[in-house]
């Protein structure tokens, strides 16, 4: 089951629905330089700004990244995959740095997200098995 594209789909969602109920939501969590918050980073990546059309887009092509992440981040894994699933951050950092609008960092964002979820994964699939006896 796609765990990590369902979890990331419903927060999503439930950005658009915050955005949807709240006026104010958009000016109090988007990411602006000018106003002062750490959580702007975080919380500007559940919020859109495009219409209907930038809305379903970015939701379909969120879901398909967290599968795909999904699958190649807490599966085992050839390092073929690895490598291509550390061509994700390299990508969004590279929208990062030549669009003036933030978008990419999303990808980054998503991969460090990611990297600590298999690590934790492989410190659980790696911890010692009780000990069993045989009396």
């Amino acid at each position: 089951m796609p765990w990590l594209a369902i979890v990331g789909t419903m927060a999503l969602v439930a950005g658009l629905v915050l955005q949807a109920s709240w006026d104010g939501a958009f000016a109090a969590l988007a990411d602006d330089p000018a106003k002062v918050g750490w959580w702007r980073p975080f919380t500007a990546v559940f919020l859109q700004n495009g219409g209907f059309v930038g809305v379903a887009f970015n939701l379909v092509t969120a879901a398909i990244v967290l599968a795909l992440a999904g699958a190649l981040l807490l599966t085992p894994t050839t390092t073929r995959r690895r490598l291509l699933a550390l061509a994700v951050p390299l990508a969004g950092l590279t929208l990062w740095f030549v669009q003036a609008n933030g978008h990419g960092l999303v990808s980054a964002e998503g991969f460090v997200l990611g990297a600590a979820i298999a690590a934790a994964g492989a410190l659980l699939r790696r911890a010692p098995a009780p000990e069993r006896s045989l009396t």
